[in-house]
Order: structure tokens, then C-alpha cells, then sequence
């Protein structure tokens, strides 16, 4: 087989540029999914736990910053969403931890008044 010529190589990277640059153009899309997945799998566990009581400023906080990032991925501002998304993410996290953590210090006093009881 010859090897290209520059006319050749002119050719594929003429034809080959399109579909590059197209398939890279999507990538701000899958990364925010992958974003906004965790960010709402994080804030329904926060949820669950009961971040909406033990912890609110951040459990509602998440949810706020997890429907901007819903916002702006709706009009393909996708690098703002990422942001919005990942701040939704964290701040759930920091919830849940409050919530463990709460939960925890609650367990200790019972513990602690039972052994007193004694």
C-alpha cells in the first residue's frame, strides 16, 4: 500500500476534523450528567437521612444549587452547571455528615445518661 501523499492526508484531516470536533463538542453534556448524578444521588441520601432537619442551611442549600445546575444545563451553559452540580454535590455531603454525626453525639447520650441511670 503507498503511503499518503499530502493531498491525501489534507484530505482525511479535511474529513476526519468535523467528526473530531463534533464528538469532543458533547463532552460539557457527559460530564455534567456524570455531575448532576451524583449530586442527586447525594442530596436524596442526605434526604433520606434527614439533612432537612439535622442539618437544613446545607441540605437545602444542595437542592438550590442542584436546580441552577438543572437551569443551566437546559440552556447548554454546561460548564456553569458542572460548577452548580459539584457545589450541590459537596454541600450534601457536608449535610449527611452532619446527619452521621448528629446521630452519633445522640447515641453517645443515650449511652452516657443510661450509664448514670445505673
Amino acid at each position: 500500500m503507498p503511503p499518503f501523499g499530502r493531498l491525501d492526508r489534507a484530505l482525511w484531516l479535511v474529513t476526519l476534523s468535523p467528526l473530531v470536533l463534533g464528538s469532543s463538542a458533547g463532552c460539557g453534556a457527559l460530564i455534567y450528567q456524570v455531575d448532576v448524578v451524583n449530586a442527586e444521588s447525594a442530596v436524596s441520601e442526605a434526604e433520606h437521612a434527614g439533612a432537612a432537619e439535622a442539618s437544613p442551611y446545607e441540605y437545602y442549600a444542595a437542592r438550590e444549587y442542584l436546580t441552577e445546575a438543572q437551569h443551566e444545563a437546559a440552556e447548554a451553559a454546561y460548564e456553569d452547571a458542572m460548577h452548580y452540580a459539584e457545589r450541590a454535590n459537596d454541600l450534601a455531603r457536608q449535610a449527611l455528615s452532619r446527619v452521621r454525626s448528629s446521630s452519633r453525639d445522640a447515641r453517645g447520650d443515650r449511652a452516657e445518661s443510661a450509664g448514670a441511670a445505673r
